[in-house]
C-alpha cells in the first residue's frame, strides 16, 4: 500500500483570473502557449519579479506539480504548479489551477512545456493588457505527465456528467474530447 504524504504549503497560491493562448513564430516554434494572468494584488514581490525579468537575462526556476483534494473527493480540486525562482531574485509561489474548469490550461501548459505568467487583477483580460509585462516559464513534466494522462480524462468525464451526460456516455466521450483538445492544442501557427 502506498503511503500518501501531506504537507502544508508555505508559500502563496495565486489564483488565475484570466487566460489566453499566445502563438509566436519566435517562441516555442509557433506552438500555442497558455498566458496566465494571476491575481497579484496582495503580492507586489511577484510583480517586481516579472518587471526585473524584462531587463535581465532569463532566470532559473525549479518547478513541481502538486494536487490538492477537497474532503471526500476522488478528483483533485486544484492542481498547483509550484515555482521556485532562484534568479534574478529568490521567490517561491504556486499557480493554482481550479479543477475541473481550468484542466485544459494544465494540459496545454504540459503540451507546450511552458506558459506565460502575467501579474494582474480580477477582471484583467489579455486583450486589454497586451502590453503589460509577462515572463515565459519553461516547465518540464518530470513525472507528472503520466499521472496527468490518467487524471485528465477522468476530470473531463466529470465535467461532461455536470453537463448532463450519463456516466457511460461521459466516460466514452471524455477520451474523444481529450484527443480533440490535444489535437487543437498541438497546432503550430508557424512552421520552420
Amino acid at each position: 500500500m502506498t503511503k500518501k504524504t501531506f504537507r502544508r504549503l508555505s508559500y502563496p497560491r495565486l489564483k488565475i483570473v484570466g487566460d489566453a493562448l499566445i502563438a509566436d513564430k519566435t517562441v516555442g516554434n509557433g506552438r500555442m502557449i497558455p498566458a496566465l494572468i494571476v491575481d497579484t494584488a496582495l503580492h507586489p514581490e511577484i510583480e517586481r519579479l516579472v518587471k526585473i525579468h524584462q531587463d535581465t537575462p532569463p532566470g532559473d526556476v525549479r518547478t513541481q506539480w502538486a494536487t490538492r483534494f477537497s474532503t471526500r473527493q476522488k478528483m483533485p480540486s486544484e492542481i498547483i504548479l509550484e515555482l521556485d525562482f532562484l534568479k534574478p531574485i529568490e521567490i517561491k509561489f504556486g499557480v493554482a489551477f481550479q479543477m475541473p474548469d481550468q484542466a485544459i490550461l494544465v494540459d496545454q501548459a504540459l503540451t507546450s512545456r511552458g506558459f506565460y505568467l502575467q501579474p494582474g487583477r480580477v477582471g484583467d483580460r489579455l486583450s486589454k493588457t497586451r502590453e503589460n509585462p509577462r515572463i515565459l516559464a519553461e516547465i518540464p513534466c518530470e513525472g507528472f505527465q503520466e499521472a496527468w494522462d490518467k487524471m485528465f480524462p477522468a476530470i473531463t468525464a466529470a465535467q461532461l456528467r455536470q453537463l448532463g451526460a450519463s456516466r457511460a456516455e461521459s466516460k466514452r466521450l471524455s477520451h474523444q474530447v481529450v484527443r480533440e483538445l490535444r489535437e487543437f492544442g498541438s497546432v503550430r501557427l508557424w512552421k520552420k
